[in-house]
């Protein structure tokens, strides 16, 4: 890959990364080398100040730092020799991060390698509602204003192993692409303890007021079977993005219209995410000590539609198998992932657009892009996918205006302590 498009980190987006580095490693604020963060820009106007720093990175910018030293690991594999980050050490610092209290929050990214992940936009923002983006074709998440993400952290994943999208310690599908978020800047709009089966709620994915998920659901099936009723269960199934972090507002919040959201505080910090990574590991460890008795067998594991009909009422009229994913162990929380050109549709002018999308690039910008080989056959990352990357990288760059470019790790779900390793090209 040409060395451009995955080179060394540089000014402010180095500055972010290396941030990241000081938070994961403790660093005071009286070692700080960096310069006191510029005032938050008028697209973050009316939030709380411990509020509007989040929205302007200023937590981050002036926070001490230290310079990432490269190291070789010892790792199973040939190290890209073309990729000047193969040697650095970010994913000690992502797992540094998963390993206390901030954890991480990472999604699977749709259609990832395949050419419908090459839309306009991607992977910042969704398709327009439209399906179309500058006279073509766009499905790519079409019309969401939210799009499904996982917290993750050793707290959850040390003693009952990794079950995300699909992976565990025994079998995961390879080739796909994890993005990974910081906590400390994304912006959340409801989060659940387990699958809340968020995709009957239209372009809302489980953020709108009315949304409760299915007793079908892995989350509804979980808060019954913790014996919650009434509005017990309702607080246990699901939480505002506001309810569980740093309530959050900016001039864009009124088109989202939905949960007050939020910014993650880090486990332990927040009462109502607390609970909710609790009800997780609480039904993980359940569903290890009687895995047949705890939730119904997935809906599609029956042959059954995904999802069955009647699993769109938010009720269910029936309940005989689980409504979601074919593997529960992972919680749900919902990230900002409007198009531009929706969320501007009554303000259609160029200012808007270009607010919003610093606005994106501030808080829902990914901080490395993680590469799933698979259990137990690896999927090599070939120069098919190598390419894909390289756009991915160009693509955001150009969005972002900068130059800077995001690091790129790999992702091992059978080390549940330690699951982000240097970036190999499998043998």
């Amino acid at each position: 890959m040409p060395g451009h498009v995955l080179g060394v980190l540089q000014s402010f987006h180095s500055i972010y990364i290396l941030a990241l580095f000081a938070l994961a490693s403790g660093v005071g604020a009286s070692e700080a080398v960096l310069p006191a963060a510029a005032a938050a820009d008028d697209e973050c106007s009316g939030l709380p100040p411990e509020a509007s720093g989040e929205c302007s990175l200023s937590a981050l910018q002036t926070r001490g730092v230290k310079q990432v030293v490269t190291s070789q690991t010892d790792v199973v594999g040939e190290p890209l020799q073309n990729l000047s980050l193969q040697g650095s050490n970010f994913h000690e610092v992502l797992n540094t991060l998963y390993g206390n209290d901030t954890g991480l929050i990472v999604t699977m990214m749709s259609k990832s390698f395949q050419e419908r992940s090459k839309a306009p936009g991607v992977p910042l923002w969704a398709c327009p509602a439209s399906g179309m983006s500058d006279g073509t074709s766009c499905k790519w998440h079409q019309g969401l204003k939210y799009a499904s993400a996982s917290w993750i952290s050793k707290r959850l994943y040390g003693k009952s192993g990794v079950e995300l999208y699909g992976c565990d310690e025994n079998e995961c599908q390879g080739g796909r692409l994890l993005l990974v978020y910081s906590p400390k800047t994304a912006i959340v709009g409801a989060g659940f303890p387990l699958d809340g089966e968020t995709d009957i709620d239209g372009n809302m994915e489980g953020t709108s007021k009315e949304f409760v998920p299915p007793k079908c659901s892995a989350a509804g099936q979980a808060c019954s079977y913790l014996k919650k009723t009434g509005s017990a269960w309702r607080a246990c199934t699901k939480v505002a993005g506001g309810d569980m972090g740093m309530p959050y507002k900016d001039k864009f919040s009124k088109f989202f219209d939905g949960e007050l959201e939020g910014i993650l505080q880090p486990y332990g910090k927040n009462k109502n995410f607390t609970a909710l990574v609790d009800t997780q590991l609480q039904m993980m460890r359940t569903h290890e000590q009687n895995q047949h008795n705890v939730f119904l067998r997935p809906c599609v594991d029956l042959g059954d539609s995904d999802p069955p009909a009647w699993c769109a009422k938010l009720n269910c009229s029936r309940i005989t198998c689980t409504c979601g994913t074919s593997n529960f162990g992972y919680n749900e929380v919902m990230l900002r992932t409007g198009n531009p050109s929706d969320i501007c549709d009554k303000d259609p002018d160029q200012a808007c657009i270009e607010k919003y999308q610093r606005q994106v690039c501030k808080t829902q910008l990914p901080i490395a892009f993680a590469y799933v080989p698979g259990v137990p056959m690896s999927v090599p990352l070939n120069q098919t996918r190598l390419d894909y990357l390289e756009y991915y990288q160009g693509h955001i760059s150009s969005l972002c205006k900068t130059t800077e470019l995001l690091p790129v790790v790999q992702f091992d779900p059978t080390n549940s302590d330690t699951p982000f390793k240097a970036l190999l090209k499998m043998r």
